[in-house]
């Protein structure tokens, strides 16, 4: 029964080989790969007060953390959710929208910044209210509330210290599930042999220091070299150390 439910939360996903909607590509080194179902992840949590039961622990080929699939036996309705790492197949979560609504929360529970106490590692956090989460998705990562502010004009933010270090303020209304991502060791994972590059869609690329310099910034030199320069790819654009949020001129916090 599981199993007949579980088909309808997902797709297959067409491939476009890095191409966009004209043909031209605009990712390289993109093709081929082992066929994926894309599963329907609820970054949401808007089914309050429901208890919901963990009935399976799936892994996820376009992610790097693990899913879990949830039943909510008051509405009878599925779906898959980030699994956070202290959770496991028969466990209860829980969506709460206030801090009276429950005594305790437990990791995999899902409620308002403003009913977590500082200190306490949260995953899956919204930028806007009811937009669905954006920040802290990935394998192993984490925020963690560092302190609680009411502006001038009445309004209250909470800061978060993101997995960069950097502390991003967002509004107390917004949800986040307690806990950290599944899978933490994602990072020290090895692969064993070239295919395995292949059956995720990569193709094979060559190293800028080996082509010539017509083709690449690093090409050229007598015997071999390191290439002279920060690494960049065939336009001039760094590729190590480039950031790619554009940040804004900082406003003083009232």
């Amino acid at each position: 029964m599981v199993k007949f439910f579980a088909k309808f939360l997902a797709r297959k996903i067409k491939k476009f080989a890095g191409r966009n909607n004209s043909g031209s590509i605009t990712v390289k080194h993109r093709g081929g790969g082992s066929k994926r179902n894309y599963w329907f992840v609820d970054f949401r949590r808007r089914l309050f007060n429901q208890a919901g039961v963990i009935q399976r622990i799936n892994r996820d080929s376009n992610r790097t953390g693990l899913i879990a699939l949830v039943l909510y036996k008051e509405s009878g309705l599925f779906s898959y959710v980030l699994c956070p790492v202290d959770n496991k197949q028969g466990d209860i979560i829980k969506s709460v929208s206030k801090a009276d609504d429950f005594d305790f929360f437990y990791s995999g529970f899902s409620t308002m910044l403003r009913n977590v106490s500082s200190g306490v590692p949260i995953h899956n956090i919204e930028v806007e209210n009811s937009n669905g989460a954006k920040i802290a998705r990935a394998a192993g990562t984490y925020g963690v509330v560092v302190r609680k502010l009411c502006l001038k004009n009445g309004k209250k933010i909470v800061g978060v210290r993101l997995p960069s270090k950097r502390v991003y303020y967002v509004s107390e209304k917004v949800f986040a599930t307690l806990g950290k991502v599944s899978n933490p060791g994602h990072i020290f994972s090895v692969l064993f042999k070239a295919g395995q590059n292949r059956w995720r869609g990569i193709r094979p690329h060559v190293r800028g220091v080996a082509m010539n310099p017509v083709d690449h910034p690093h090409g050229g030199g007598e015997g071999k070299s390191s290439g002279g320069r920060s690494s960049v790819s065939c336009w001039g654009k760094k590729t190590k150390g480039y950031k790619t949020l554009k940040f804004k001129k900082k406003k003083k916090i009232q």
